[in-house]
């Protein structure tokens, strides 16, 4: 008899003899009906002379993009593919082991935290380098705009105060009636300040065993503040991101989505205990959390056990079809990325002449206007994934045709484009450990003859060269009695 099977979620935390879904899942995404490529990286102009400890990618008030960056010591700005060093004037600056670089916009100014300097300040257009906005700027190690205020968490004094600048005045931190600049400590049992996340009237903070509302209501109080979740929080505040109105974090159980009202898990059940197996819980600083700017993805990187910190993999979460995939990847920054945009006379650097070029004189790729997923790599070089397709592997759970064992007698992938391989194995009593053979192509018809025999089986595919999306697979089976 022939079955079909539709590839399922992928369910790493479930034994391959009970899972229904995916034992793995590698170097693909999850989209309807399948899962697609992930592509390899293309690096992008020159590298940063250190490691990049945090990035951001904005456009001014006339539509122009701009890109920052930030190491231990130093800020930049890319400049035609260049970086230019926009540090405050006097002294570099000092980060610690656990410490990065996080950026807001607010307008065409751009503010930068760090955790161990005051917040700094460089207005676009005007500027040659950032410096502190005012004597009365905190320390902090997280910025948000709510309401034409910029909210700083976490600062140098207290790891649950809150300290925002006057309205519509980024610049002006002393407290002030006048300017409604001010601060806030957060008198419950959450713990530091992990996150804040900014929108219109409201922002949401995320501290270690609480999450807090806090909404605009002008003077004399400025903000309220409503502990919406207790005993559950951020574990680091690099592992929180937010898509519109829903924050995306990871919570010492697990992953989180909050949307506003309560949290629901996304990982229970399914990727926590893998994550949690691999995480080297000395580095929790080096996740990261990154909404792809184009796909309905969250992406966190992370760094395994023995890896020295370095963040070697990207757990992908697809928000749409509520599934899991993961990418073998060493980074150091994700970041969604605005494209550089160009000149007229950049573009001799890129093809002989105008009816040459790979995209219309007009288009947005040349105004730095195509929105994508970036990163800085290991060798501290910006990078997209604009590449071929990597090399994917998917694993299935367990095939089982009712209390009975049978043959397997072959496999036909239904993979759109591209090579593939296949691995077949079985189980000779439920529990047992899982066989697999050899690698076998498909033929022109495109089926894999492979004769297995046991209890319950499982197909291994290796999808390679320009594969354009996988759905299933139809297996032949032959019932061989109960087992």
């Amino acid at each position: 008899m022939m079955q079909d099977i539709a590839f399922g979620p992928w369910l790493p935390d479930m034994p391959g003899y009970a899972n229904p879904g995916l034992v793995e899942a590698k170097n693909l995404v999850p989209e309807m009906n399948g899962y697609a490529p992930w592509c390899e990286p293309v690096e992008i102009g020159e590298a940063l002379p250190d490691d990049c400890l945090g990035a951001v990618a904005l456009y001014d008030s006339e539509g122009n993009p701009h890109l920052f960056a930030g190491t231990a010591t130093r800020l930049y700005k890319r400049n035609a593919g260049a970086w230019q060093d926009v540090t405050r004037p006097g002294m570099p600056y000092n980060l610690g082991t656990e410490q990065g670089w996080q950026f807001v916009q607010y307008g065409d100014r751009v503010l930068a935290a760090n955790g161990a300097d005051p917040v700094q300040s460089f207005l676009i257009g005007t500027d040659a380098h950032f410096d502190e906005v005012d004597a009365y700027a905190p320390a902090a190690q997280h910025l948000a705009v709510i309401n034409n205020f910029i909210m700083a968490g976490h600062t140098a004094e207290a790891g649950n105060l809150v300290q925002w600048s006057g309205l519509d005045a980024p610049t002006s931190w002393e407290r002030s009636a006048a300017t409604q600049a001010d601060f806030q400590r957060l008198e419950n049992e959450g713990g530091a300040v992990q996150a804040v996340i900014g929108h219109q009237n409201y922002g949401i903070i995320l501290q270690e065993y609480a999450i807090v509302r806090m909404e605009y209501v002008g003077p004399p109080e400025i903000f309220t503040f409503a502990e919406v979740e207790r005993r559950r929080g951020a574990l680091t505040g690099s592992a929180v991101t937010n898509v519109g109105q829903d924050i995306y974090y990871l919570a010492e159980d697990g992953f989180y989505r909050f949307d506003g009202v309560r949290s629901l898990p996304i990982g229970e059940g399914r990727v926590n205990q893998w994550f949690f197996d691999l995480i080297d819980r000395n580095y929790l600083h080096r996740i990261q959390a990154c909404a792809d700017p184009v796909r309905p993805l969250v992406i966190w990187s992370f760094p395994e056990k023995g890896q020295n910190g370095l963040a070697n993999r990207l757990l992908v979460y697809h928000t749409q079809q509520d599934r899991w995939s993961w990418i073998e990847l060493e980074s150091e920054t994700l970041l969604p990325l605005f494209g550089d945009s160009y000149r007229l006379e950049d573009l001799d650097a890129i093809a002989a002449s105008l009816e040459t070029l790979p995209y219309p004189l007009d288009s947005r790729v040349w105004q730095g206007k195509d929105r994508q997923l970036a990163f800085f790599t290991t060798s501290h070089r910006l990078a997209n994934f604009n590449g071929e397709a990597l090399q994917a592997t998917l694993l299935t759970g367990d095939i089982i045709a009712g209390e009975q064992s049978f043959l397997l007698q072959g496999v036909m992938p239904a993979v759109t484009g591209g090579d593939v391989s296949v691995r077949v194995g079985g189980r000779a009593y439920a529990r047992g450990p899982l066989v697999l053979g050899g690698a076998t192509a498909i033929n022109n018809y495109g089926w894999c003859d492979s004769l297995t025999h046991g209890c319950s089986h499982a197909v291994e595919l290796t999808l390679s060269g320009d594969w354009e999306k996988a759905t299933g697979m139809r297996v032949g089976l032959i019932p061989a009695g109960k087992y």
